[in-house]
């Protein structure tokens, strides 16, 4: 698959610290889409969905050693911000659009577990750690990270204790911000629904009683959530479902588009399988859904079984569809000759011990 040829580069425009601003003569939206613990495919964590005509293209990282997969993303004029899974901390890899090349790699040093970025128009971006219940600033002067410094930890936790709360997003609000969190690692006997919003200039409680919400925004003053199952919630306002366990959202138009995943094939902490069967894998597989802004209702899906179960975060971009970053081929079959390769690796290496 390959986006549409028809879409042409309209113009560039001076804009801010960043340079330059690109449109297309389009009314509908490229989505850059992450990928979650691609384990067995790390390179194809990171695509491109038009909206549009339905097509995806894998993105060249240009630097995916070391990674398992994508999480946060953010823009910020031409510039997009990619959280790559890479050990315990991270990594945190800058692209220049509209071509996508890459500027930057910094390696995180303090953000555990890095899950969302917000980037801010002063120059800095804040990362969201699970890991430790902490939210880092990165200074970026001319594409480069020159600093990585606390931002805010949650009262009452320890970093040394790892991941208590699940605090995973940030999103303005007013003056301040507001944050998410899971509570996940927390004796409960509520199946996880023990979630919420709260804001971090006074702790004020802005939702509670949430499964695993993800993707705070803010659009227009209004806070926006992912939560589960399979649900897309304002905050204090109405709310809709998309199915699967919801988690990347934003905003185009009149419409937002929200990630749908399936369920981890097994736990992380308890190695429990959550699926065993051919059928129910593959049911479970990932999407991304656009629905109407006002009232929730769906107005597609798009298919994204095959690419990865885990779809992590969506963003809308403007990227040159003759960018040479974008990978050619199919990317159902790009993929599935990786995991292939994979597998046949795993094949001769059993093949081999068992007859010695």
């Amino acid at each position: 698959m390959s986006l549409t040829a028809s879409r042409e580069l309209l113009a560039y425009s001076t804009g801010g610290e960043s340079g330059k601003l690109c449109t297309y003569n389009s009314t509908m939206p490229q989505l850059l889409v992450s990928f979650f613990n691609q384990l067995l495919t790390p390179k194809f964590s990171l695509g491109v969905l038009d909206s549009g005509s339905g097509e995806f293209r894998w993105l060249d990282l240009q630097a995916d050693q070391g990674i398992s997969g994508c999480a946060g993303l953010a823009s910020r004029r031409d510039r997009v911000f990619v959280a790559a899974q890479a050990g315990g901390t991270g990594r945190l890899q800058i692209y220049a659009m509209p071509e996508f090349k890459l500027l930057s790699v910094y390696e995180l040093r303090h953000t555990q577990a890095v899950h969302s970025l917000l980037a801010i128009d002063d120059g800095r971006i804040l990362g969201v750690g699970t890991g430790n219940d902490e939210i880092y600033e990165y200074v970026v002067v001319s594409d480069e990270v020159v600093e990585e410094r606390l931002f805010w930890r949650l009262p009452g936790t320890h970093p040394g204790f790892g991941d208590q709360w699940h605090v995973n997003s940030i999103a303005p609000l007013g003056d301040g911000f507001a944050v998410s969190y899971m509570a996940h690692a927390l004796p409960s006997n509520d199946d996880y629904q023990s979630g919420g919003i709260f804001s971090l200039a006074d702790g004020e409680l802005l939702a509670t009683g949430l499964k695993c919400p993800h993707s705070l925004m803010n659009f227009d003053g209004r806070l926006y959530v992912a939560h589960n199952p399979g649900m897309i919630s304002e905050v204090g306002g109405e709310s809709g479902e998309v199915g699967g366990f919801a988690r990347g959202l934003c905003r185009t138009g009149s419409s937002l588009f929200v990630g749908a995943s399936g369920h981890r094939w097994q736990s992380r902490s308890t190695q429990r399988a959550y699926i065993d069967q051919y059928e129910d894998f593959v049911a479970q597989g990932a999407k991304v859904v656009q629905v109407s802004l006002e009232g929730f209702d769906v107005i597609l899906e798009f298919d994204l079984r095959g690419l990865g179960i885990e779809v992590f975060e969506v963003t809308p971009v403007c990227i040159d569809p003759r960018s040479e970053y974008l990978m050619p081929g199919d990317p159902v079959v790009e993929r599935a000759c990786a995991l292939e390769f994979v597998a046949a690796g795993y094949h001769q290496a059993v093949e081999v011990d068992w007859k010695v």
